[in-house]
C-alpha cells in the first residue's frame, strides 16, 4: 500500500479527494448498518453519520451520490461469515 505523501496527493484533485473520503464514510455507513444492535453500533453510526455532515458541508463533496441510496438497493452480495469449504480441494501443504 502507497503511502499518503504530498506527491501522492497532488495526483488527485480536491474535489476527488473529498468525493472520495465522502464514498470510504458511506461504505463505512453500508457496512455498520448491518451489524447488529448494540450501543457500539448506535456510537459508530453517529460518529459515521457526523463525518458524512461535516464533509457535505463543502460544495466539491457535496455532489457525491450514492449508488445504493439512489436505487434502494445493495450494489454486492452480503458476504457470508462463514464460507462453504470449497470441496474437491486435496490438502497440497504436504
Amino acid at each position: 500500500m502507497a503511502l499518503l505523501n504530498q506527491e501522492t496527493l497532488k495526483r488527485f484533485s480536491r474535489t476527488e479527494q473529498l468525493q472520495a473520503w465522502v464514498a470510504a464514510e458511506h461504505a463505512r455507513l453500508h457496512l455498520v448498518v448491518g451489524w447488529p444492535d448494540s450501543i457500539r453500533k448506535e456510537g459508530v453510526l453517529r460518529a459515521i453519520r457526523s463525518s458524512i455532515r461535516l464533509l457535505m458541508i463543502d460544495p466539491d463533496a457535496a455532489t457525491f451520490r450514492c449508488v445504493v441510496c439512489r436505487t434502494g438497493e445493495p450494489a454486492v452480495l452480503p458476504f457470508s461469515h462463514r464460507p462453504e469449504p470449497m470441496r474437491g480441494l486435496q490438502d497440497v501443504a504436504a
